[in-house]
């Protein structure tokens, strides 16, 4: 079936994209980070589907002090889905294929007669992604209706894959954005000199503090104080990887390094117990590890934020690292500032050869 759909997209002719753009170039696509339009009638929107819908893109994001949905969901009606709304970076286009009013005739004219007939035919399809469709550095994810009881089923059913998508869609911005101009190469060089480490350093970190088996870079501004760490021991065995131990060794590491205020040097970074961090299982460029999510503080109750890390082994050099992104904006909304915190800490790699 996984074929049949590949074919189907790549064969899928969309009768609109043409005929509105012809041959002049595309706008950019337009809208901030993390926003998603999505357009659906109203009736839908307000009805389980719409709460489907909401679960899926509105469901708060785990490991941040203050509340942020995943996405910021904004609903269209499809009469109104027209002009600078159709240059929108993230959108999600609800297609009722059997609907007869208006409303769902203007989104069927999205697709050929041709299409339409084969989606008919076909109902295990539910998803159809397409870039750039009205404008450069765009996704558009299509959701094929066919009726309500189904399309409410496979919304929850495909919901983690629909995040998955823009998840993806936005790391790969974020990376563009940080790394596009310009980033500290010299500091990276350094790190794989002097530790035999690499990870990319957008513009603007520095290295604020360094031992011979830690490392902390950061980029300091007024309103938004980004950092990252990272840290190795030996690995000597799989205990290591209990919630426990690894909180245990983030404290150890903070207390000794990372300092809260420069002017104090007795303070420094703790892990916020009363809510407690989360531990999942993951795959770390390649290697089994443990991802942290939780909120730091200060000793003296100061400061505070949110935190990412990865624990995993490189078997080559027997080290077990921690590598962490945290955060210090008060007043400032942070999930952003997280999912780039955790595309530079994908961007490590223990041996680079």
């Amino acid at each position: 079936m996984r074929n049949s759909i590949i074919l189907f997209i790549i064969t899928l002719i969309f009768s609109s994209c043409e005929s509105w753009l012809g041959e002049q170039a595309m706008p950019l696509g337009r809208g901030e980070s993390g926003e998603i339009i999505l357009v659906i009638d109203s009736a839908r929107w307000a009805g389980n589907i719409g709460k489907e819908l909401r679960l899926t893109f509105r469901e708060l994001v785990e490991g941040l002090p203050r509340d942020e949905p995943l996405f910021d969901l904004r609903h269209i009606v499809p009469t109104n889905y027209k002009g600078i709304l159709k240059n929108a970076k993230n959108q999600v286009l609800v297609i009722p294929i059997n609907d007869k009013n208006y409303e769902g005739m203007k989104m069927k004219n999205l697709f050929t007669q041709k299409s339409l007939d084969s989606l008919r035919e076909n109902k295990d399809i539910f998803l159809i992604n397409r870039k750039n469709l009205f404008a450069t550095g765009q996704h558009v994810l299509f959701l094929i209706h066919h009726d309500d009881a189904s399309f409410s089923d496979q919304i929850e059913k495909n919901k983690d894959q629909i995040r998955f998508v823009f998840n993806t869609i936005e790391e790969r911005r974020a990376i563009e954005r940080m790394y596009k101009i310009r980033e500290e190469k010299t500091i990276s060089n350094k790190l794989l000199t002097d530790y035999g480490y690499n990870i990319r350093v957008p513009y603007g970190f520095r290295i604020a503090d360094s031992s011979e088996d830690f490392v902390w870079l950061r980029q300091a501004g007024r309103e938004i104080d980004k950092s990252i760490f990272i840290a190795y021991k030996d690995y000597t065995d799989t205990n290591a990887f209990s919630s426990e131990e690894i909180i245990i060794w983030r404290d150890d590491i903070c207390r000794k390094y990372i300092y809260g205020n420069p002017e104090k040097p007795e303070s420094f970074l703790l892990t916020e117990t009363i809510i407690p961090p989360s531990l999942t299982e993951v795959n770390f460029d390649g290697k089994y590890g443990k991802k942290i999510l939780g909120l730091w503080k200060t000793n003296n109750v100061s400061m505070g934020g949110p935190f990412i890390g990865y624990t995993f082994v490189d078997e080559s050099t027997n080290r077990l690292y921690y590598v962490e992104g945290f955060v210090y904006s008060p007043g400032v909304d942070q999930r952003e500032l997280m999912r780039e915190m955790n595309v530079i800490l994908k961007t490590f790699k223990s041996n680079p050869e």
